[in-house]
């Protein structure tokens, strides 16, 4: 049952109420969605996903879903996704010696060829090639400028490819 004081308190309750939500960007409602949503693609990463199983999970509908991710993550569902797989293939590329075509299946890639132009557009370079150069990795840390370093910085972003200067 809600009691209005009077007109000024009314109005000072709503502004006060508005101003946390728009400080924080979003209601605890959506930012406990959104965290149940990251929990599931985190346990989910590695299989197909769709937009539509993410949103039934926590109950929302799935344009819902997608606005309140993209509201509070600054990134699509669907790019948050390819970034955790990324990031979980580099760590397998360079910690293991599994093929790639292995680690593309095991990230949730349904192809190598699917998984090598994701891999490249990331992160500028083929999926060998940071594989390589993370194995070399000793080498650029004696000269104080890894590449490999420089691809943490933008490496999840998904929107511009890091730029890779081998030392000469």
């Amino acid at each position: 049952m809600l009691k209005r004081v009077c007109l000024d308190g009314w109005s000072q309750m709503l502004t006060s109420r508005t101003d946390k939500t728009i400080q924080n960007g979003l209601s605890k409602h959506s930012q406990f969605y959104v965290s149940q949503m990251l929990e599931y693609i985190a346990t989910h990463h590695d299989t197909p996903l769709t937009v539509k199983q993410i949103a039934d999970h926590v109950g929302l509908h799935a344009n819902y879903a997608m606005g309140i991710f993209q509201r509070m993550m600054q990134l699509t569902i669907k790019q948050y996704i390819t970034a955790m797989r990324m990031n979980h293939a580099r760590a397998l590329l360079s910690d293991t010696e599994r093929t790639i075509l292995d680690i593309s299946l095991t990230v949730g890639f349904n192809s190598s060829s699917r998984f090598y132009q994701t891999f490249q557009s990331y992160l500028g370079i083929t999926p060998t090639q940071y594989r390589k150069l993370s194995r070399d990795d000793h080498r650029w840390a004696l000269q104080g400028s890894s590449p490999i370093h420089q691809l943490e910085k933008g490496a999840c972003d998904g929107k511009r490819p890091v730029a890779i200067t081998k030392a000469k």
